[in-house]
């Protein structure tokens, strides 16, 4: 896909142009947001999970692949400020540390998990979460659900408890390097899982754990295809009848920041002509009530289907890349207001696990920012 200079130029600067009064105001907005409200509400939240299913551990069929609720609520109570010491986290840390890999999202939350509890003394299990990803990965470039790796069984384990004073802080550094090769193939991509292992390897990357440049490249070149053109997002694969939507540009943006940092790039992610076509698409069709643009196997007349996941991807892309307003959107202030608007009076949102999570993850802002600009 080719593009000229003067288009996308131009797309960068009403995305990203400088600061004036009211974006300055913009900017303060979001510390403007009543932070006693949000405290509650994810009090709540994780109130409902711990009640809901007390070992959220039961797995469930999606696509033929078996998955494990355990991970996603585990971050969302290690980001939502559950100590470790509380009998639920420590149920959930024991199954998540005794199963088998599986699945790339459940391997990109553990990675994620471990990465912030202690990433040097996790390193082993981020070692074999980083050789799970890498032997996931298509030949086309992308994701898909995974299946186990038999290279990441085979690294030896290591210390398995969990300290229940907490993660320690600031985070200890990384005293080795270890490598991973891949060893298989996986099966056929999406930009769904592919978004979920690119924040993995990143949270691998940050351990320690040294991920082959063809691992990163190939990644690049899935999102590069799947783009939908100048001023456009991405869909859920290589589907040309189908249009872009929100959850998979707002992954689209978050992956290629994430890919062209562990490449090295010399260029900030502002250069790349299709970051800035998916935020110029973000921002023309941003919404903080319900999931932008046509997603497939959509249902009619359902507000809240994919909403949720999406407030996740897209506070992930938001916060990932340092975007704090998207055109005349304060996103942070306005989603949290619509997102306290339809919390259930039990904590829940739509009286689900994983939604719950999801607006969880927006709210506590999970996701951690990239350098500003590219190693030198």
């Amino acid at each position: 896909m080719k593009y000229r200079g003067v288009v996308w130029g131009l797309g960068l600067a009403l995305v990203l142009a400088a600061p004036t009064k009211a974006q300055d105001d913009k900017k303060g907005a979001a510390a403007k947001v009543d932070q006693a409200k949000i405290d509650e509400a994810v009090k709540k939240a994780i109130e409902f999970l711990k009640v809901t299913e007390p070992s959220p551990t039961k797995g469930f069929q999606h696509a033929e692949h078996p998955f494990q609720k355990t991970e996603i609520v585990l971050w969302a109570y290690l980001r939502g400020g559950m100590k470790p010491s509380e009998p639920q986290f420590q149920a959930l840390f024991k199954d998540m540390m005794e199963r088998r890999l599986e699945t790339t999202y459940a391997v990109a939350f553990q990675a994620l998990i471990l990465e912030d509890l202690d990433r040097a003394k996790y390193q082993w299990r981020l070692h074999q979460c980083a050789q799970f990803l890498v032997d996931s990965q298509a030949s086309a470039g992308g994701w898909g659900y995974g299946e186990p790796s038999p290279a990441a069984d085979a690294i030896p384990a290591g210390d398995k408890t969990l300290d229940p004073a907490g993660p320690p802080r600031p985070k200890p550094k990384v005293a080795k390097k270890l490598m991973v090769h891949r060893t298989k193939e996986g099966e056929r991509p999406d930009n769904s899982n592919s978004g979920w292992a690119a924040l993995g390897l990143r949270a691998c990357s940050d351990a320690g754990i040294v991920i082959p440049p063809e691992v990163i490249v190939s990644g690049e070149k899935q999102w590069r295809r799947t783009h939908k053109g100048a001023g456009d997002g991405w869909c859920y694969s290589d589907h040309s009848d189908h249009k872009a939507y929100g959850s998979m540009t707002a992954s689209g943006v978050a992956s290629l920041a994430i890919l062209g940092q562990l490449r090295g790039a010399k260029k900030s992610w502002k250069s790349d002509p299709q970051e800035v076509s998916g935020l110029q698409w973000l921002t023309k069709n941003v919404s903080v009530t319900s999931h932008p643009g046509d997603f497939e196997q959509g249902r009619p007349g359902d507000p809240n289907q994919q909403y949720f996941y999406w407030m996740a991807t897209f506070e992930r892309a938001m916060d990932l890349i340092g975007m704090q307003t998207l055109g005349k959107h304060d996103w942070y202030a306005e989603g949290v207001e619509a997102l306290l608007k339809v919390q259930e009076p039990t904590g829940s949102w739509n009286r689900t696990i994983h939604d719950t999570c999801f607006a969880v993850l927006f709210l506590v802002r999970a996701t951690a920012p990239l350098e500003s600009e590219p190693k030198k």
